[in-house]
């Protein structure tokens, strides 16, 4: 049976109208407006699916930074293009307040190996120990009509182990590339000034500790890495080693009460065993640490103090600590050769 019903409608002025409608009708207007409804989700969902699916822009391309470089510095590098630093001379090394025995000699080439004149050369060498380290002094030299400087630095007045280095002479402000090609081309010579106290005579009063921590023995490797590098010293005249448990004034009383003003240097100290022997694949490593003092026997005024740790691996356990003692020796001699 078909009924009837009314819509009310609203008009776009706010008046209201009623119209009259069957069940078909009313079925046919909500399927009508349900299609009418769809159609416009789908166009909206196409229009949304586009807008993402849109091809980016591409990227902008990466500004790289140019450095700014000065008519100087442009200059330096076209000149030093090609070149060659070489030093083709220097002295043997000397002691403390003597004078080198010979200058140094730098020569400039060019790619064809031919000399480079008037090219000004900046030489570095040492030339005071602060309590901070070694300060430097520069000085700047020009190559001759041969493309060659000589040198000598000032007599040096302390014991160093260094180098003399020789570099281009940069324009006054230099940008990074300058910078690096001045390190590329700069060469090195030793620089070697051992102490005034090498070949004074002296005491020697360092002692060997066993694993246990025990003392053995006055170090012999001791004694002949001391003479090998022009100490003069025999072992001291104290024969006990419990002198090393007190402080050094008095390992210094009692042997300048014995020996008197015959000597002018004391080394004392011990050589122990930093470490437990390692064993691995059948390999032994001993590790020992030398605690060296050196006193003054004029005054009792300590003048250097240092404490090495070296390691030697060998195949047997009395080859690794016979290496180690050794080396250990040197590389503590060598060091109060240049810092004494």
């Amino acid at each position: 049976m078909e009924t009837t019903s009314y819509v009310e409608l609203h008009g776009a002025y706010g008046d209201k109208h009623k119209i009259i409608e069957t069940r078909s009708s009313r079925r046919k207007r909500i399927r009508d407006g349900l299609f009418t409804a769809l159609i416009a989700f789908g166009i909206s969902g196409c229009i949304s699916t586009a807008r993402h699916e849109t091809t980016p822009e591409p990227p902008l391309p990466d500004v790289v930074p140019v450095e700014y470089r000065s008519p100087e510095n442009q200059a330096f590098l076209e000149r030093i293009d090609g070149i060659t630093l070489r030093i083709t001379g220097r002295p043997a090394a000397t002691r403390k307040n003597r004078a080198f025995s010979r200058p140094y000699t730098v020569t400039v080439t060019d790619s064809d190996g031919a000399p480079v004149t008037d090219f000004p050369l900046a030489l570095s060498y040492p030339s005071a120990r602060q309590t901070d380290g070694i300060q430097y002094a520069t000085e700047l030299r020009v190559t001759d009509g041969s493309g060659t400087v000589t040198f000598t630095p000032p007599v040096p007045a302390f014991a160093v182990d260094d180098v003399v280095s020789v570099a281009p002479a940069p324009p006054a402000a230099p940008d990074n590339a300058v910078t690096k090609a001045v390190q590329e081309k700069t060469v090195n010579a030793p620089y070697q000034v051992s102490t005034d106290y090498a070949g004074a005579n002296g005491i020697l009063y360092v002692f060997d500790y066993n694993q246990a921590g025990r003392a053995t023995a006055n170090s012999l490797a001791f004694l002949r890495a001391m003479r090998n590098n022009g100490f003069n010293v025999g072992n001291s005249p104290l024969n006990s080693s419990t002198y090393l448990d007190g402080p050094v004034s008095t390992i210094y009383a009692r042997t300048k009460a014995i020996v008197g003003n015959a000597y002018t240097l004391m080394v004392s100290g011990r050589v122990q065993y930093a470490a437990p022997v390692a064993v691995e694949q059948r390999k032994y490593t001993v590790s020992l640490t030398a605690s060296i003092t050196v006193t003054a026997m004029a005054t009792g005024a300590v003048l250097l103090e240092t404490t090495q740790t070296h390691s030697v691996t060998a195949r047997t356990e009395d080859e690794a600590l016979s290496q180690c003692r050794e080396q250990l020796a040197e590389h503590v001699v060598r060091f109060m050769l240049y810092n004494l």
